[in-house]
């Protein structure tokens, strides 16, 4: 619920008021909630590197180029920025059912669309309608994670819950690079002997994994449209029975909030380009001979680890109030370091080996990856009462536009890939000089707390 206001009433929201619900209670239907809750972020992450792990049988089958599988990648950041707007006002006006059952038919209908024809032609344009209705779920995967943890759970638990859902893409996004090869396998020198056969048993491959893709997000529908109530009976905590902001008067308020855009800055330029390196890792590591697959299997482990680091980090900072910030800074400034040594390996400065090039990537790939949820929720906490799908879908929006300015630059002829590391480590590096120049006041901890002793770091 929202209200639109001035000052004095943006006061009493903070500060809670006398006609807040006077009782709180916590359901166990809330993990079920939770778990429909990440499958769509998953699910999305999942669609998005389809093509990625597999791309030279989808190039025989498809015979697609790599700009073509780019433009697919493309489509979801594409749809995000372009959509956010509207998702934002819907996840903050008409709550969690709306939103999470049209992102989900969304799902559906984008991997649902591609099983419709294997021919090259139609199959090609097939793909990049279901990748672009697989990017308009991309804003409420992105999204609404800080707001299901604060509608369903109490403050004690809200930092692990948004650690499932925003960690859920992490995951989804892993899984493609272990189920991908093993639904279509591929050897190379088989395909080269006898290419008609490879492409015929390929096509039946290729349609058996997007019948298995679509048969999940099917699912998940189906779930999702029977029971996913927008909200419990009664809140979990005092701050989720007060009314927000009104969604207007909140981007206006977010939009003068400048601790708010030094943390959500530090975000869009550490993750998204984090997310921007993990996609031409391939590249920065073939001059040392690591193959593609092996590249992938790189990502695919740093990508697991970070989300196991996430939950662990938020699991101390719902027992330890107050700490987010400091954790924060430690997370990155080890990422920097990390991504230091990678560098300094990668320009043959120090002696390289196979193992000291996946111990950097995978470490600073796993502290950064594991300072998703904290920033989620320490931007929450900073623009409180401001409702908590303006601010994280803000937040989305950065890491989006940083990921796609990172892959911009990579597409400059000529410019080749000695940039791309220093540019990871000394994001990192910013991130932390940004954040310590932030003023966290904890404002919605503080309400269900009930205490008025300002938590600041």
């Amino acid at each position: 619920m929202q209200t639109e206001g001035g000052p004095d009433s943006d006061k009493e929201l903070l500060l809670g008021s006398e006609s807040a619900a006077s009782g709180t209670r916590v359901y166990k239907r809330r993990f079920y909630v939770l778990l429909l809750a990440a499958t769509v972020p998953l699910l999305n992450g999942w669609i998005f590197v389809t093509w990625s792990p597999i791309q030279s049988p989808a190039k025989l089958v498809f015979g697609w180029t790599d700009q073509t599988i780019e433009l697919m990648v493309n489509w979801s950041p594409i749809a995000y920025v372009l959509t956010i707007p509207f998702f934002t006002w819907l996840l903050d006006t008409k709550g969690l059912r709306p939103a999470f059952v049209l992102s989900a038919l969304f799902l559906a209908l984008g991997s649902g669309i591609r099983c419709i024809s294997m021919q090259p032609t139609a199959a090609t344009w097939l793909n990049h309608v279901g990748m672009i209705f697989n990017g308009l779920a991309s804003p409420v995967a992105l999204a609404a994670p800080t707001i299901v943890s604060a509608t369903w759970f109490p403050p004690e638990q809200r930092t692990v819950a948004t650690a499932v859902t925003a960690l859920a893409q992490v995951y989804g996004v892993a899984i493609p690079f272990a189920v991908g090869p093993a639904l279509v396998p591929y050897d190379n020198l088989t395909a080269t002997a006898n290419k008609t056969a490879t492409i015929a048993r390929l096509k039946t491959d290729i349609f058996r994994m997007e019948l298995i893709e679509f048969g999940c997000c099917a699912l998940a529908l189906v779930l999702i449209c029977i029971y996913f109530p927008s909200k419990p009976p009664v809140p979990p905590s005092k701050t989720a029975g007060l009314e927000r902001v009104g969604f207007f008067s909140g981007i206006r308020k977010l939009l003068r909030e400048w601790h708010f855009w030094l943390i959500a800055v530090g975000a869009g330029i550490s993750l998204g380009t984090s997310c921007g390196w993990s996609g031409v890792l391939d590249v920065n590591l073939k001059e040392f001979d690591i193959s593609q697959r092996e590249a992938g299997w790189m990502g695919f482990y740093s990508n697991i680890a970070g989300s196991v680091l996430g939950f662990a980090v938020s699991m101390i900072v719902d027992r330890i109030l107050g700490v987010m910030k400091p954790i924060l800074c430690v997370l990155l400034t080890g990422g920097a370091l990390c991504f230091t040594w990678f560098t300094l390996l990668c320009f043959k400065i120090l002696p390289h080996s196979t193992a000291s090039l996946y111990v950097s990537a995978i470490l600073g790939g796993t502290l950064i990856t594991g300072s998703v949820p904290l920033f989620y929720e320490l931007s929450v906490e900073t623009t409180y009462p401001i409702a908590e799908g303006a601010t994280t879908g803000t937040l989305a929006l950065l890491n989006n536009i940083g990921c796609l300015f990172y892959l911009l630059i990579s597409l400059i002829p000529g410019i080749g890939t000695k940039w791309m590391n220093p540019t990871m480590a000394a994001t990192s590096l910013v991130a932390v000089i940004l954040l310590l120049l932030a003023r966290v006041k904890y404002g919605r901890l503080r309400v269900d707390l009930d205490t008025n002793k300002p938590i600041i770091n």
